[in-house]
């Protein structure tokens, strides 16, 4: 994309700030990249072979990925230093103590993290995530994981699910107890719910749905219309639903959804399946001039 719209980069649109957000979520910094555009350039010239890749090919597209470079750094500076100096804020790692750790469902577990230095929390915007810095067997090993509940100034809650064979998610669930520190970097990510009073539809599908429960906290004060759809396999793997019907009895303009794909024989599902047109259209509001967000893995 970079590439075909050299000459015209506002083309890329929020590309950009998608990839400046995940830098600032990992931690990447200047120095990182004259080792990835060195690699990048080889590995170029390795795929295309040295009749395309010439010399004059080469050094055009070290011009064209030092001018990238230099566009992300400099964004990615601007980040670190409003991150620094935010009320709360930060930059580089920060201890956090595992203050709660809360069961969900059978496959996702929620942490509720506090400063381990007492001192105040940045905010974040629902829908953004923290990144996560752990040593593993002397390996470090880096993670973002989306803010699960709305900013309260106290605490950050990440819920995460356990992925058969993930090496950090089952580190998280099975070692790390209420009591112990973990390092996280500020908040970030541009996927987050914007100011409006359209109606709402949320739709999401697995563990997708923790950044979803963040804007669906902070838009329930709002009084919009808001459409709650939730897919998962089954009751045991959906978390949160007590919370989501208490939310459901205590504000009349939310209404919930939820679609089971491998329903047990106890569950109470609105419907079994896959979602469809056909569902949406019964479940999204009678206004189709609504805001939606969507969230799950790539076949939802």
């Amino acid at each position: 994309m970079y590439a075909k719209h050299i000459d015209r980069l506002a083309a890329l649109g929020p590309l950009v700030g998608q990839i400046v957000n995940k830098h600032v979520a990992l931690q990447i910094l200047p120095e990182h990249y004259p080792i990835v555009g060195s690699c990048l350039l080889r590995a170029i010239r390795e795929v295309l072979g040295a009749d395309v890749a010439t010399d004059e090919v080469i050094a055009a597209w070290a011009v064209a990925y030092q001018q990238l470079a230099d566009i992300l750094i400099g964004a990615e500076e601007q980040a670190y230093a409003a991150n620094a100096a935010g009320a709360g804020g930060w930059r580089g790692a920060r201890d956090f103590r595992v203050a709660r750790k809360q069961v969900e469902s059978e496959e996702i577990t929620s942490f509720y993290l506090t400063p381990a230095d007492g001192g105040a929390l940045l905010d974040y915007q629902p829908g953004q995530y923290i990144g996560l810095t752990l040593q593993l067997d002397g390996e470090e090993v880096r993670r973002n994981y989306s803010l699960s509940a709305a900013a309260n100034q106290q605490q950050y809650r990440i819920s995460v699910k356990r992925e058969v064979g993930g090496r950090v998610s089952n580190y998280l669930h099975d070692q790390v107890a209420e009591g112990d520190t973990l390092q996280l970097f500020p908040p970030a990510g541009d996927f987050v719910l914007r100011p409006s009073s359209k109606p709402l539809a949320l739709i999401t599908a697995g563990v997708g749905i923790t950044p979803a429960l963040a804007m669906l906290e902070q838009a329930l004060s709002s009084g919009r219309p808001i459409h709650f759809i939730h897919c998962a396999r089954h009751s045991g793997a959906q978390g949160f639903r007590t919370w989501l019907e208490s939310m459901v009895a205590k504000h009349p303009q939310l209404q919930r959804f939820y679609c089971y794909s491998e329903p047990r024989a106890a569950d109470n599902e609105h419907a079994s399946g896959l979602l469809t047109e056909s569902l949406l259209g019964q479940w999204l509001p009678a206004e189709r001039d609504l805001d939606a967000y969507f969230l799950g893995p790539k076949p939802f």
